[in-house]
């Protein structure tokens, strides 16, 4: 008699919920590079300041604790996939996002490959979101939070470096 299997993943390269999350990333990557391209938080030099080399830590940092979180959380760590929609909904839908659509003035320079990354980012965060939150819902509620509380600090810590050169990037 045939044992049963685990059930299959929803799509070939995994769970529907880790497949946005990567699209969401890779946006939020492209979109980091492009701004960085156009001197978005001051020109390429040599000379960097601590603000700028602060905010590049921390940038790389929440990428980094993102992936750590999504990787988590396909081992069936709950707590980690709830931090990952936390990030995926703030960082990549909102900020990178949405937020970016409304507020960044179009820079002709960049079109249309800050365009797309702005939608892609919008898009693959929104369905991450809406994924992670129906896994979620399947999982149960997860206990603790701790990973969650980490996640927030890195996304404040993050933009509290990026909102100094974003605002002298504004008034330039």
């Amino acid at each position: 008699m045939a044992t049963k299997s685990a059930a299959p993943p929803e799509t070939v390269l995994g769970p529907h919920w880790l497949v946005w999350t990567v699209l969401a990333f890779v946006a939020t990557v492209f979109h980091v590079l492009i701004d960085q391209h156009l001197g978005l938080f001051g020109a390429v030099s040599s000379d960097m300041s601590v603000v700028k080399g602060l905010w590049g830590l921390f940038q790389s940092l929440l990428l980094g604790w993102w992936m750590l979180m999504a990787a988590l959380a396909v081992g069936g760590n709950g707590v980690a996939l709830r931090s990952c929609v936390v990030l995926t909904a703030i960082f990549a839908f909102g900020v990178n996002g949405v937020v970016a659509i409304i507020a960044a003035p179009p820079i002709s320079d960049a079109a249309p490959w800050q365009d797309i990354s702005h939608f892609g980012a919008a898009i693959a965060g929104f369905q991450a979101t809406r994924t992670g939150i129906r896994q979620l819902g399947k999982q149960g509620s997860p206990k603790g939070g701790r990973l969650l509380v980490i996640s927030v600090a890195i996304l404040v810590a993050t933009a509290a470096f990026a909102l100094p050169l974003n605002l002298d990037a504004i008034s330039s």
